[in-house]
This record gives C-alpha cells, sequence and structure tokens, in this order.
C-alpha cells in the first residue's frame, strides 16, 4: 500500500484532540479502498470489528512476531488463514476515532510493539 505517515510510533500531539497520545503502531494515510498487503507470510490468527478500529487482522508470524492490520473497511481473509507475503488481507477505510482514510499498523514481539517504521520497506520472507 502506498501512502503517508500521519501519526509516528510513540508518543505524539494528536492535531485533532489536542492531547499528547501514545501510539503503538504507525498510522498511514492512503485512499478510501486501497488495497492492505500482508508484510510477510504467517496465519491470520483473529479478525474482528470495534467502532475505533474499524474491521481489524492480526496475523502470527516466525519467532514470536505478530502483526495488526486495522482501520479497515472490509476484509479479504478469514480466521486461521494461511497469507503469504503481499496478499491483499482488507481495504483502507476510516473510523469514528478517525476522519482519515488511513491503515494503523503494528508489530509485536512477543507482547512487545516495535517501531515499525524502519521495516515498512524493509521487510523479507
Amino acid at each position: 500500500m502506498k501512502g503517508y505517515v500521519l501519526y509516528p510510533y510513540g508518543a505524539y500531539l494528536n492535531p485533532i484532540s489536542g492531547r499528547r497520545e501514545y501510539n503503538n503502531g504507525v498510522d498511514i494515510g492512503s485512499f478510501a479502498g486501497s488495497e492492505v498487503f500482508a508484510t510477510a507470510p504467517g496465519t491470520v490468527y483473529e479478525i474482528g470489528y470495534t467502532r475505533n478500529t474499524g474491521y481489524f487482522v492480526k496475523v502470527s508470524h516466525k519467532y514470536g512476531w505478530k502483526t495488526i492490520y486495522s482501520n479497515m473497511d472490509r476484509l479479504k481473509v478469514k480466521q486461521g488463514q494461511q497469507v503469504s507475503k503481499t496478499e491483499v488481507i482488507g481495504f483502507v477505510g476510516k473510523t469514528e476515532a478517525s476522519p482519515n482514510y488511513m491503515l494503523h499498523y503494528e508489530i509485536h514481539v512477543g507482547t512487545r510493539a516495535i517501531n515499525p517504521f524502519a521495516f515498512l520497506n524493509q521487510i523479507q520472507d
């Protein structure tokens, strides 16, 4: 997915609320309906929907790594499905919590969120 960083990983000043917030991932602005791709091969272990996150997909990978994709308006995968790198898993949307069309993307190692920015154009199989 091509886009631009709206909100970075870590602490930042939210321009909408004016409050200092913390982001466990990175929020990437894009066009409505843009395809969202898996960044590495793995297994979809959870899918769902909330008013704040929109549709979300959680994928487990080798060595305890996990990726989380949210703020989508529809999904193309099912729980338990194997996905390959660059496979379409959903489509960019917006939610009540965000007026922007964007993807929220997180990387976790075990239970710890890490900054995904360095990986965005570097992820390998």
